[in-house]
């Protein structure tokens, strides 16, 4: 007799000395109206086995939360009694708060045990005694309310109202009907999820043809009776038996609910309208755009996805392109073979080795995992049983001819669950070169300028051509039956045009210079009054050696008159600095001279570094030895951008370069208005090895001055992968003891900016990061005083666009606009905030979050303090798409996770030396 999770919990407790499999579940989706017929064998796949290397649950070192859970309420099963036969509901906690969260089976099954263990001692090693009691426990889930909660509100006042469209298209209810979920049971059971499927389609006319089946709930647009019972007979190779399907009804899927269920519906739609999905994007091969000087082609798309926002269910739609090779793989190899005949294999899979290529027979894509040269199309494969050459097979299967019968193939491996089986199989799937096409650039695409340029052509779109996208596929659609059918058959219909809303304009903004105060201007750039204006605070810079190899001394001399020149218009004292010129350029001669520099100085402000060429492990090597072996600010030049004959191009760098030096010895370039004495702002942002093999790095900003021009660093080695920091607090600890003794008093509040983090991590966030600032700032108050704390998480990957409307036409918003309602978070406290003035394109805003706020700001004052801080990033004289501490915690994280690869010296702490 097969056993449940639950009876097998019930094992675990019951029988302390047995240990039990753990139970085998799987979640496989078929449904009827949203399937799309996909050939078998598509790609030559062929099976390998091998060794999954995964320990039994009784020989496991590692602990599931589940069984991690029923450990720890074994020993408070003597404090808390609960009658095994009492409908089981929330806490009182939980009651009190309204318990708007259902039980999940982690906790109804918690319940369950809990309840379970109240037979009598005497019967407890008896399993028979155990199964008796199980017996009279009931679980019951919750009831959800069908009715749609109010959606919480955070708006503002500040500024002038403007017309706005966005990438939203309303979706609404054709009728008062919505989605049911009904639960399906089969008598006699029935394991294959293909059989349940097939079963499912033979009672079309108890349940109406429009359906989606998950394998274990069924979806329909219409309500059925509280319990249908339906009889069909199914046939297999042996037997014939009579299946008792019997459905009964959960609940009326509210809105919140549905965005899965709805992106899988525009999935299909998108495959109607014959788009070829790639990730998460939509792409239409047909309307392809060509740059045969770069042997390139562009696909236009869309990225969709349907959530309930703020206005209720809405479809968001941003126009997005796809960059693909002209040219196949097999073509690329023999460019290698011709650059590289003598190193050919190595080269080869250097190229492809973890890129991505599509095949256009089937228009799918693939990683290559491995380039096997021992293998070609000559080769033969098992197919249903039977041997075949990839040669024969892609003849028949696809009428393709290949020509190359002696090249390698490409090696993809993929887990794919298998029907039946709990475990994923991996399969191996060989593809010929001459039918694969890179997707994406290469290295030396992505670095040269003339192809970005080409594409820019292309790919930087408007929003008038936005806008016009948006409307091209509502009219594609409505063209198209069968896109219609499937969203009238669940009761739907799309808006018309782009969603209009409402937004606000902060307005012009004042930077204030050493004895000067200007206007950013409508574009929010005053770049004119940076390289002209005496810097906010100077730090006189009169010990300091420049390093630079004996081919670069033409440079040398180029940047030092420039900087005589330039430094007192911005305010600077430079002096002449001291000459470390090397016989070489190679790295070691680089590390030995500025370490013996350092070492016979330790007095010099700051070391500047002229590269011959851009070399990262020369880079990595230098800021090693600045940042912690002998910690000292330092600026990397690089020769080519001082060699060219254009003086104000090349007085226009050194400015910038000088303004640089500045900040990382402790100046501060200029400031805008923020009227918040007492306030404490931190960013916090995370940096990840691409290649996941090094330590992830999580680095922590605050300011320490009123002013909010002084910034505490600090950088945190941690987990690879490890987004939320288990440090943050001892961070946040030190910046507030650098922020008493600079001010004499700790910070009235807290504001922090958290970057980096997604719309799964949030709970995370507020449940882990919150709570651990709170308790490490707490230490440092005095008794009974709650530090005031508002956490904002800053999110900049999304596909939300706003349109300025002038008359019919579209352009960009204005700097400082913002969007707080409509298309924001229907349950959070959030806006939208475009800060930014693009010249080519369309401007993307950045979403805000307020995860915790115990200071009670207003709207209006965190819009605005969000927005203002976009100015205050001292390496550009304008705005930036976030707060400067969220952009100076990026560029610290990546300085240390990239290249330091280890924690920065205290003694720079201080002070901006990664800019």
């Amino acid at each position: 007799m097969s056993t449940g999770r639950g009876r097998k919990l019930e094992l675990l407790m019951g029988l302390s000395s047995e240990s039990s499999r753990s139970a085998e579940s799987g979640i496989l989706s078929s449904e009827r109206p949203l399937t799309s017929d996909r050939k078998t064998g598509d790609s030559s796949e062929r099976n390998v086995s091998r060794d999954s290397g995964e320990d039994s649950l009784a020989g496991s070192s590692s602990l599931g939360r589940g069984r991690r859970y029923m450990m720890a309420m074994a020993k408070e099963s003597e404090k808390k009694k609960l009658s095994p036969t009492a409908a089981i509901t929330p806490d009182d906690s939980m009651a009190e708060t309204g318990f708007t969260r259902g039980t999940g089976r982690g906790v109804s099954t918690r319940l369950a045990v809990e309840a379970a263990r109240q037979y009598d001692p005497k019967d407890r090693g008896s399993v028979e005694a155990v199964t008796e009691r199980m017996k009279g426990v009931t679980v019951t889930e919750p009831l959800r309310e069908t009715a749609t909660k109010e959606p919480l509100l955070y708006r503002g006042k500040a500024g002038v109202i403007t017309n706005t469209a966005c990438n939203y298209l309303a979706l609404q209810w054709k009728t008062t009907d919505r989605i049911f979920e009904y639960s399906v049971n089969f008598n006699p059971p029935i394991d294959g999820i293909n059989l349940r499927v097939k079963i499912i389609h033979q009672i079309e006319a108890e349940i109406g043809k429009i359906f989606v089946f998950s394998g274990f709930n069924i979806y329909l647009p219409r309500k059925l009776d509280k319990m249908t019972v339906c009889k069909t007979e199914l046939s297999t190779s042996t037997t014939k038996e009579t299946v008792t399907v019997t459905i009964k009804f959960i609940k009326e899927k509210p809105d919140e609910e549905l965005s899965p269920f709805l992106n899988q519906l525009f999935n299909r739609i998108m495959r109607e309208l014959k788009y070829v999905r790639y990730k998460r994007k939509q792409f239409d091969p047909t309307k392809a755009k060509f740059v045969p000087q770069h042997k390139l082609e562009i696909w236009p798309g869309y990225v969709t996805s349907v959530d309930t926002f703020e206005g209720g269910l809405m479809l968001n739609m941003d126009v997005s392109h796809r960059r693909l090779s002209s040219m196949t793989v097999r073509e690329l190899m023999s460019d290698i073979h011709n650059k590289y005949p003598n190193d050919f294999h190595k080269q080869v899979k250097a190229a492809l080795i973890g890129k991505v290529v599509l095949t256009r027979y089937n228009y799918e894509t693939y990683t290559v995992h491995e380039v096997d040269f021992t293998l070609s199309p000559k080769d033969k494969f098992l197919r249903n049983g039977q041997e075949i050459d990839y040669v024969e097979y892609y003849r028949r299967s696809y009428n393709i001819t290949v020509k190359d019968l002696n090249q390698p193939l490409l090696i993809n491996f993929k887990e794919v669950r298998v029907s039946g089986s709990a475990k994923k199989e991996e399969r191996t799937t060989c593809l010929i070169p001459e039918l694969c096409y890179l997707t994406g650039l290469t290295d030396s695409q992505l670095n040269n300028m003339t192809l970005k340029r080409d594409l820019a052509t292309f790919t930087n779109v408007t929003p008038q051509h936005r806008v016009e996208g948006l409307r091209k596929f509502v009219e594609n659609v409505q063209e198209s039956p069968a896109a219609n059918q499937i969203l009238a058959s669940w009761g739907l219909q799309l808006g018309a045009d782009a969603l209009n809303i409402e937004a606000r304009e902060l307005g012009v903004e004042m930077v204030n210079f050493d004895g000067h105060r200007a206007s950013a201007g409508v574009e929010a750039d005053f770049t004119r009054d940076a390289t002209s204006k005496r810097v906010l605070h100077a730090v006189p810079i009169t010990d300091w050696a420049i390093v630079y190899s004996e081919r670069n001394r033409n440079e040398a001399t180029i940047f030092l008159t420039q900087v005589t020149r330039n430094a007192n218009v911005i305010g600077m004292n430079v002096k002449n600095p001291t000459h470390i010129a090397l016989r070489n350029d190679n790295t070691g001669e680089f590390v030995r001279r500025i370490t013996e520099a350092i070492s016979t100085n330790p007095e010099f402000k700051i070391i500047v570094a002229i590269f011959p060429t851009q070399r990262g492990e020369l880079y990595a090597s230098v800021k090693k030895v600045c940042c912690y072996q002998l910690p000292i600010p330092s600026q990397v030049v690089m020769a080519k951008t001082l060699a060219g004959s254009n003086e104000s191009k090349t007085r226009s760098i050194v400015m910038k370069i000088l303004l640089q030096m500045n900040c990382k010895v402790g100046g501060s370039l200029w400031s805008v208005n923020i009227p918040m004495a007492g306030t404490m702002i931190c960013g916090v942002d995370a940096y990840h090895d691409p290649s996941h093999k090094q330590p992830s790095v999580t680095a922590f900003v605050a300011s320490t001055n009123k002013n909010f021009t002084k910034w505490f660093s600090s950088a945190i080695i941690q987990n690879i992968r490890e987004e939320v920091s288990r440090s943050l607090g001892m961070a946040l600890k030190d910046a507030l003891a650098v922020y008493r003794e600079t001010n004499g008093s700790l910070p009235e509040r807290i504001v922090m900016f958290r970057d980096g983090v997604g719309d799964g991590q949030l709970p995370l966030c507020e449940n882990f990061e919150v709570p651990q600032l709170l308790s490490t700032a707490s230490e440092m108050y005095p008794e009974g005083e709650q530090p005031k704390l508002t956490y904002v998480v800053t999110q900049k990957r999304i596909n939300t666009r706003f349109f300025r409307k002038e008359g019919s036409s579209f352009k960009n918003p204005v700097p400082g606009t913002v969007v707080d309602h409509t298309v924001t978070r229907r349950y959070m406290k959030d806006f939208f905030l475009i800060s930014q003035h693009v010249r080519h394109g369309t401007v993307t805003p950045s979403h805000y979050v307020i995860v915790f706020d115990s200071a009670n700001l207003t709207p209006d004052i965190v819009q605005k303090l969000a927005y203002k801080l976009t100015f205050m990033y001292y390496n550009w004289p304008g705005t930036i798409r976030v707060p400067a501490c969220c952009q100076y915690a990026h560029k610290l994280a990546y300085l240390i996770g990239e290249h330091v690869k280890k924690e920065p010296s205290k003694k720079l702490q201080d002070k901006l030396f990664y800019l």
